[in-house]
C-alpha cells in the first residue's frame, strides 16, 4: 500500500538554468540543452504527499548503466542545485520519502529516468585558414573559405557564414547551417563588390558558439595573373570533384600486387621496431607508385622513428598533396611539427584532423600537448580530459589514456603552485 500510494506523488520534473535564460534550449526530441555546469532541477509532488522527510536526486551520465546518488535536498523544497561534472546527456531520478514510505527503490540499470538534460559548457574552437576571391571559368565571382572547427558535440550542420563591407557594422548572411566540411565556396551576388570581411561561426549542441573574422578580401577586381580557377566543391563533403587522383590506377596487376606486398611487409617491420628495414621497403613501393599515400605515410612514420624529422615532414607533405585529409599524414605531420617546436603549424594540422571527423584519443592528446607547450593550461586540461572518453589505439604499446592521466596530474601540481590567467585565442559573439 505504501509503495502504490507514493509512486503517484511525483507529477513533474523540469530543469531551469540558474545562469541565464538563454542557457536553455530544447532539441528536436524535447530534451533541454544547458550550456552551464550548474543549473536548478525543479520537482513537484502531489499536495497530499506532504510533509516530505527526504528527497534524493540520482544521476546517470550517457553511456553508463550505473546510477549514483548526486545528493539530498536538505530543505525538502524544490529546486535542487545540480552541478554536472561532465558534458553529455544527464539522466536524473528522484527518490522521495514521507511518513508513508518512499516513492520506490533506488534506480537500477533498467530504471527509466524522471528527466533528462543535455549539458554542454565548452565553447567550440574555430580557426580560419583561407579566404580568397577568384573568377571561375564561367566568369562567376566566388569566395573560397577554408576553416577548422572542432567540438565533441556538434550538430550535422553547425557552421554559419556572414559577410559585410569593411567599415560597416551589420552582418549579412551568406550561408547558414552548413556541414563542418572545412571548406565552402560562396557565389558572390551581383552588386556586391569592394573589400569584404567574412565571419565564420560554429555552434554546438548546447548553444555555445565561437566565431572568427577574416581580414578584408577584395571582391570584383580583375583576377591576379597567378590566380587559377579552383574546381567545383561538393557541399556534402567539401572536396573538389576532379581534384582526386587515384594512386596506382594505371598499374598492372603484378605491379599492384608487388606494391601491396611491399607495404604489408614494411608495416610488419615497423611493428617490430625495425624502421631501417621498413624504410627500404616503403621506398621500393614508392619506386612503383611515387604518389601512393599509404606508402608515403608509413615512410614518414619510419623516418620519424629514426629521428630524421625533416625527411619525415617531406613524406607527410607529399601524402597530403594527393590526399589532403589523410588522417595518418595529418597526425604524422603534426607530431613532426611538435618535435620541431612549430606549435601553431602543428595545431592547425590537428584541427584539420578533428574537422575531418577524427575524434580519437591520440589526436586529443597531441592537441593537449600543443596547448601545454604554448602555456595554455586551461585548454590543455580540456584536451587531456577528452582523451579519457575517446577511442584508443588497439594492440599498441602507445597508451594515450595513461599519458593523459599523467599530464593531468602534472597540470594539477602546476596549478597548485601558481595562479594562472586563462586567455582563449578565439573571437566570440
Amino acid at each position: 500500500m505504501k509503495m502504490h500510494f507514493f509512486k503517484s506523488t511525483i507529477i513533474a520534473c523540469s530543469v531551469v538554468a540558474s545562469v541565464s535564460l538563454p542557457a536553455i534550449a530544447l532539441d528536436d526530441s524535447g530534451v533541454p540543452r544547458v550550456r552551464s555546469r550548474q543549473f536548478d532541477v525543479t520537482y513537484s509532488v502531489n499536495a497530499n504527499a506532504a510533509p516530505l522527510t527526504k528527497v534524493e536526486l540520482w544521476q546517470r551520465v550517457e553511456g553508463s548503466d550505473d546510477w549514483s546518488r548526486f545528493g539530498i535536498d536538505e530543505d525538502l523544497a524544490s529546486p535542487v542545485a545540480y552541478v554536472a561534472d561532465a558534458e553529455g546527456l544527464h539522466e536524473l531520478f528522484f527518490v522521495i520519502t514521507n511518513s508513508a514510505g518512499t516513492s520506490g527503490p533506488s534506480p537500477t540499470a533498467d530504471t527509466a529516468p524522471h528527466f533528462s538534460v543535455f549539458v554542454d559548457f565548452t565553447e567550440p574552437i574555430i580557426q580560419l585558414q583561407l579566404v580568397r576571391s577568384y573568377e571561375n571559368a564561367k566568369g562567376q565571382t566566388l569566395a573560397r573559405l577554408e576553416w577548422s572547427a572542432m567540438d565533441l558535440h556538434l550538430d550535422a550542420r553547425p557552421i554559419g557564414i556572414a559577410y559585410r563591407t569593411v567599415g560597416e557594422t551589420d552582418w549579412k548572411i551568406a550561408k547558414a547551417q552548413l556541414p563542418n566540411t572545412g571548406l565552402y565556396e560562396w557565389s558572390v551576388p551581383d552588386g556586391v563588390s569592394g573589400k569584404l570581411e567574412f565571419r565564420i561561426t560554429v555552434t554546438d549542441q548546447g548553444g555555445n558558439s565561437s566565431s572568427v573574422i577574416s581580414d578584408g578580401v577584395k571582391i570584383g577586381s580583375t583576377p591576379q595573373p597567378s590566380a587559377r580557377a579552383l574546381p567545383p566543391v561538393d557541399e556534402r563533403n567539401g572536396m573538389p570533384a576532379d581534384a582526386i587522383e587515384v594512386s596506382g590506377a594505371n598499374l598492372s596487376a603484378s605491379e599492384q600486387h608487388r606494391l601491396n606486398q611491399l607495404i604489408k611487409r614494411g608495416k610488419s617491420l615497423r611493428e617490430n621496431h625495425d624502421d631501417t628495414a621498413a624504410e627500404r621497403l616503403f621506398r621500393q613501393a614508392l619506386a612503383i607508385e611515387p604518389k601512393h599515400p599509404e606508402a608515403l605515410v608509413n615512410l614518414g612514420q619510419s623516418l620519424f622513428a629514426l629521428g630524421r624529422y625533416e625527411e619525415s615532414a617531406t613524406a607527410f607533405h607529399s601524402a597530403l598533396t594527393n590526399s589532403p585529409k589523410h588522417p595518418g599524414a595529418l597526425l604524422g605531420l603534426a607530431e613532426t611539427l611538435i618535435n620541431e617546436q612549430q606549435f601553431d603549424a602543428a595545431e592547425s594540422k590537428l584541427l584539420d584532423l578533428v574537422a575531418s571527423g577524427r575524434h580519437d584519443a591520440t589526436t586529443w592528446l597531441r592537441l593537449g600537448d600543443v596547448a601545454a607547450y604554448k602555456g595554455q593550461s586551461f585548454a590543455a586540461h580540456d584536451f587531456y580530459s577528452k582523451v579519457l572518453s575517446s577511442p584508443s589505439p588497439e594492440k599498441s604499446s602507445f597508451d594515450p589514456i595513461a599519458l593523459a592521466k599523467a599530464r593531468l596530474a602534472e597540470l594539477a601540481i602546476e596549478n597548485e603552485s601558481k595562479p594562472e590567467t586563462v586567455n582563449r585565442e578565439v573571437n566570440r559573439n
